[in-house]
């Protein structure tokens, strides 16, 4: 169990208290046991060992979003970023900050330079279709939306958020339409 492997992680502290990626992991796998104070606590200590590990921060943003700690988690992100300015992942974990912070516009801006940074992604579409929902730009959304399904069609995601937006316009025949993909590509989606 997980327990396990963390009690390893422990004793290898022990005998090494200086070694980042120990507690690296053994904050990755307190995440997975949904132990996210724990996370953090782990991950600020690696970050002590290793300050410009641009990864640490994102984990540790990712960590805070789950406890809904959004301005801490987006300065772990900030600094992430600051380390390394190629990291899409980066800029569509703060966009997805900012999207918690009501900040749609700036999430806007950071989807995009995800999209400029890796244009094959279709997480940060997806991601840019909900805040431009959000701003009551469903044309823009549903623009979003059909990129990202251009770049993966077998994500039922992408359908899902596009039917959102067309219920939320009371157009039902395409809501219905898109759910129904949602369905062909996962059955078990009980959301559709």
């Amino acid at each position: 169990t997980l327990d396990m492997v963390i009690k390893d992680y422990d004793k290898c502290i022990e005998l090494n208290p200086t070694f980042a990626y120990a507690y690296f992991n053994r904050a990755y796998l307190k995440f997975q046991n949904e132990n996210y104070i724990g996370a953090i606590e782990d991950y600020k200590l690696a970050i002590k060992i290793d300050p410009l590990n641009y990864f640490i921060f994102v984990q540790k943003a990712s960590s805070e979003v789950q406890i809904e700690e959004y301005d801490n988690a987006l300065t772990s992100v900030d600094k992430a970023i600051s380390i390394n300015p190629y990291l899409g992942s980066g800029y569509v974990l703060r966009g997805i900050v900012l999207n918690q912070l009501e900040e749609y516009e700036k999430a806007i801006v950071d989807f995009n330079k995800a999209i400029e940074l890796d244009p094959t992604d279709a997480e940060p579409w997806l991601r840019k279709a909900v805040s431009q929902n959000s701003l009551l730009n469903p044309t823009g959304a549903l623009s979003d939306c059909d990129s990202a399904i251009a770049r993966d069609s077998t994500s039922s995601l992408g359908y899902f958020i596009k039917g959102n937006i067309y219920a939320d316009q009371l157009d039902y025949k395409d809501a219905e339409e898109n759910y129904s993909k949602v369905i062909e590509l996962n059955p078990n989606n009980a959301l559709a």
